[in-house]
């Protein structure tokens, strides 16, 4: 698996520096935008572990695909990154 790139670190360094108040990014195909919004939604919940989370996506199977349980499982070994 790999790691986060450049720009996904970058927007996801905005997000925490801004207290997850913007939403939009704006990248191309194959970027990685998923990904930063997995960190995210990570990111989020260590902070405000109380609070509710929404994620909508255009096709589920995109999030079946990308976050199944075993890329997960092995996700979760390096999810401190910051």
């Amino acid at each position: 698996m790999n790691k986060l790139r450049f720009n996904q670190k970058k927007a996801i360094k905005i997000f925490k520096e801004n207290d997850f108040s913007s939403g939009i990014h704006y990248h191309t195909t194959g970027t990685g935008k998923s990904w930063i919004a997995m960190y995210l939604l990570y990111e989020f919940h260590i902070k405000y572990p109380t609070k509710n989370i929404l994620w909508i996506c255009e096709k589920k199977d995109i999030l079946l695909q990308q976050f199944s349980y075993s890329i997960l499982q092995e996700c979760h070994t390096w999810f401190v990154w910051f």
